[in-house]
């Protein structure tokens, strides 16, 4: 094998793409507009005083090579994104989990994160959608 296409593999190998991937679940017939890009979303512990579930979320990122790092800041922007998407102004049940994905020679040790939840619509003090 020739030096050039050994070095090529040897950085396909090592060097790995990161990827994410994303959806959500509308769970009733309310149909909202998706929210602006940017426009806050809030975590909340428990779900507020007059929120409307709109549906499930999840959002996963894995790292490019087994050497990289990923944490829940990482997931949480696509989590957010996915209620945005939902007309959701707030996620609640948050849960994140951990894991490693396998990697091109099938072992799993790509470390990856995946995050679910629960969008809501919560309605502002005079009873509006925020």
């Amino acid at each position: 094998m020739n030096r050039s296409l050994t070095i090529a593999l040897t950085l396909l190998v090592c060097c790995g793409c990161a990827t994410t991937s994303t959806n959500s679940i509308r769970m009733n017939g309310l149909e909202l507009a998706p929210r602006p890009a940017g426009s806050p979303v809030t975590l909340y512990s428990t779900e507020p005083p007059g929120a409307k579930e709109l549906g499930r979320v999840r959002a996963s990122k894995r790292g490019a090579t087994a050497f990289s790092s990923v944490n829940e800041d990482d997931v949480l922007p696509l989590l957010k994104e996915e209620a945005r998407k939902l007309g959701g102004n707030g996620i609640v049940s948050v849960s994140f989990e951990g894991y490693h994905a396998a990697s091109l020679n099938g072992r799993p040790n790509i470390p990856a994160v995946r995050a679910s939840g629960i969008a809501i619509l919560v309605p502002d003090s005079s009873g509006t959608a925020k």
